[in-house]
């Protein structure tokens, strides 16, 4: 796993630096993947991106519901990422599970190291950072945004996820 989180920190870093340049309203960076575990890659959006009101009742939604994000290109930086994740996940069914949880773990590590390194900058209510799995209730998308973000984030992101 370490060799996994060695090119995950990398990757994430290299892409999230690429994207705050191009981008200067980025707010929103979130590892996606879905309940297989057949890839993982960088989703991100910026304030200018979201077209609906603050006042709208679907705002939250858009604000913190990566799968409505616009951002998906990772400009080939995680194929390492996902050639390392594929050779843990081509298991047994049994271990399939186990592996899949220290999967997930290894990527909130991940990102906490790199929220704790000032990567994604302070934790305040212009930024928002989770762990994504499209179509899935995974309980690691509920702990990443409290671990990763202000109280106030996480809130805002619980009563609309939670």
């Amino acid at each position: 796993m370490d060799i996994f989180k060695e090119k995950l920190k990398k990757a994430i870093t290299t892409h999230f630096t690429q994207m705050k340049s191009t981008y200067n309203d980025l707010y929103g960076y979130s590892l996606y993947t879905e309940d297989s575990l057949t890839s993982i890659g960088p989703v991100c959006n910026c304030d200018s991106n979201i077209t609906a009101p603050e006042s709208d009742e679907m705002y939250a939604y858009y604000r913190y519901g990566a799968v409505e994000w616009e951002h998906f290109e990772d400009f080939g930086i995680f194929d390492d990422v996902n050639n390392e994740l594929s050779s843990i996940m081509d298991c047994e069914h049994p271990k399939w599970s186990e592996r899949r949880s220290s999967v997930l773990n290894a990527c909130l590590d991940v990102l906490y190291d790199l929220e704790q390194d000032g990567l994604f900058g302070p934790k305040e209510s212009n930024r928002f950072v989770v762990i994504c799995l499209s179509d899935s209730d995974d309980a690691i998308m509920d702990k990443s945004a409290k671990l990763l973000n202000s109280v106030d984030i996480y809130e805002s992101y619980a009563k609309e996820f939670s």
